[in-house]
């Protein structure tokens, strides 16, 4: 059964239409950014521990406190995630 998540998560697409075998970076990304606590329990219910722990390190782009409540709550050391070894924000400036 598919995670029933917040609507305001996916303003700007179909939630209907979301692949959520596909686009699991897409999901957790919204879900840990901005989810809130019965949202996280949603998409662990989901995709299980495992699973979450191989894709959120691969998300390219996490707000500092996202990554350090992932980086806590998974037990994952930070250098892991891809979005923290590589600052997307530094060119930018």
């Amino acid at each position: 059964m598919k995670p029933v998540l917040s609507n305001f998560l996916f303003w700007d697409c179909s939630q209907e239409k979301l692949d959520y075998d596909k686009r699991v970076n897409f999901i957790l990304e919204r879900v840990f950014s901005m989810g809130t606590e019965d949202d996280v329990r949603e998409v662990v219910r989901y995709y299980g521990i495992d699973t979450i722990k191989k894709e959120i390190v691969k998300i390219k782009v996490l707000d500092k406190k996202t990554i350090n409540y992932l980086s806590f709550t998974f037990k994952i050391p930070k250098r892991r995630f891809s979005c923290f070894r590589k600052n997307v924000y530094q060119n930018l400036y």
